[in-house]
């Protein structure tokens, strides 16, 4: 998964951020987690699944709103939005994965369905 900041660029980046929040659905029920670089699911009976951040700035894990109307769930994995580089996120938790193996492996999943409605 990619975040491309392109809109981002007529405001000022630094007042959003990205909240991850790893949860089940459909009647699922398990463990989740947040860490400095990942959040997770554990289900019983499937098989985990992590999302590791490759390329971010990480403003925290757990966060809280500032604003008191405002709840946040937790865990959470609070990440910078930055319009001069994308966010990067991996499902694959091989430790030599780069961001760059990623964006390109999602330009070709882009490309691909682009084509695939244009005929």
């Amino acid at each position: 998964m990619v975040w491309y900041g392109a809109w981002l660029q007529a405001i000022n980046a630094s007042d959003f951020a990205l909240i991850l929040l790893p949860n089940f659905t459909h009647g699922r029920a398990g463990d989740v987690a947040a860490t400095s670089s990942s959040v997770r699911g554990a289900s019983a009976g499937l098989r985990s699944r992590t999302l590791r951040l490759l390329q971010g700035a990480v403003l925290g894990v757990n966060c809280t709103s500032a604003n008191a109307t405002v709840d946040i769930p937790t865990p959470n994995l609070a990440v910078h939005l930055d319009a001069g580089a994308p966010l990067v996120f991996t499902t694959d938790l091989d430790a030599a994965t780069k961001p760059d193996d990623v964006i390109a492996k999602t330009a070709q999943c882009v490309h691909c369905c682009c084509a695939m409605r244009m005929l």
